[in-house]
């Protein structure tokens, strides 16, 4: 059985900002953007 880590991450940010996902789902949102390094 492998074991199953986290990957490093690089940039980690919580914010909110204005989202366009369709005709009734727009306005000001809350969103996390991650970026990390693949674990070979």
């Amino acid at each position: 059985m492998r074991e199953i880590t986290q990957p490093p991450l690089v940039y980690l940010q919580e914010l909110q900002r204005e989202v366009h996902e369709g005709k009734y789902h727009t306005g000001l949102g809350y969103v996390v953007q991650a970026v990390a390094t693949k674990v070979c």
